[in-house]
């Protein structure tokens, strides 16, 4: 695993959660944020299943683990807005 991984105008930091744009302050991530952006950094520019995704983090793709995605998911497009 990589230390630090470019995204476009951020840097990702996996191994310490964090994400930052280059010239501002450091996002703090929770450990289920850090691992679903390494996930989609390492299938950038690809496609996910998302059935796959829910099932490697949740164990299950029910409704209720579908939405917990999808709320980390609207958490890490907030934290990248600025790009």
């Amino acid at each position: 695993m990589p230390d630090v991984l470019p995204l476009r105008r951020y840097l990702f930091r996996p191994l310490r959660q964090e994400l930052w744009p280059y010239e501002v302050c450091t996002a703090r991530l929770s450990a289920r944020e850090d691992e679903l952006l390494l996930l989609l950094a390492q299938h950038r520019n690809g496609v996910l299943n998302r059935r796959e995704c829910l099932h490697r983090f949740w164990g299950d793709d029910n409704f209720f683990t579908a939405r917990s995605m999808d709320v980390f998911i609207s958490r890490l497009r907030k934290y990248l807005r600025q790009d």
